[in-house]
């Protein structure tokens, strides 16, 4: 288990990841209200070694090392759920009606508190800044949570990296985001 081969770090922490994006699985919460998948997210960060900040009303942004210099790097998860039901049977299914994660959103923030994890293991080896932006109410209500994200509405000093890459691999400057609200980055 290294930085240059995580492997086996990876696999000890798949059963936590796993049992993590089941709990937000049954408890979605729709955009601007992920008080309870904030709550998780900030624990998990605070214990190791993170100082998660409050954004876009019940998203974090979280630095891993925010004096570094040289490049800083963004990696976003969307928190927030779909308002449907779900029909499923599954043990881990939804418990509040009209409320689903039926896009994912639930593995992508387990994803990145996995990444959180594995990166705080291994600070010293990392070449700047990676900046962990947990965003609400991706499903655009008012207006999306990406449109309050510090930076992107100018609302503070914080720096943000000058581009992002999206899922799909392709990058997205702030500015084009912002132009393009429609867009899923």
């Amino acid at each position: 288990m290294s930085w240059t081969d995580p492997r086996g770090d990876i696999e000890a922490l798949l059963p936590q990841l796993r049992q993590i994006r089941r709990d937000i699985h049954k408890h979605p919460e729709l955009g601007f209200e992920e008080i309870r998948t904030q709550a998780l997210c900030r624990a998990w960060l605070e214990a190791r070694g993170y100082a998660p900040r409050v954004c876009a009303e019940t998203g974090l942004i979280a630095d891993l090392d925010p004096e570094a210099r040289g490049p800083v790097i963004a990696l976003r998860a969307d928190l927030d759920c779909l308002p449907m039901h779900e029909p499923t049977d599954i043990a881990h299914r939804s418990v509040h009606p009209g409320k689903a994660h039926k896009c994912g959103h639930d593995g992508h923030t387990a994803i990145l508190l996995g990444v959180a994890d594995l990166l705080a293991r291994y600070r010293g080896e990392v070449g700047g800044n990676v900046r962990l932006l947990f965003q609400p109410a991706e499903e655009g209500v008012r207006g999306g949570g990406a449109t309050s994200l510090p930076g992107a509405t100018g609302a503070t000093k914080m720096s943000m990296p000058p581009s992002l890459m999206s899922m799909r691999g392709a990058p997205a400057t702030i500015e084009r985001m912002i132009s393009a609200p429609n867009m899923r980055w």
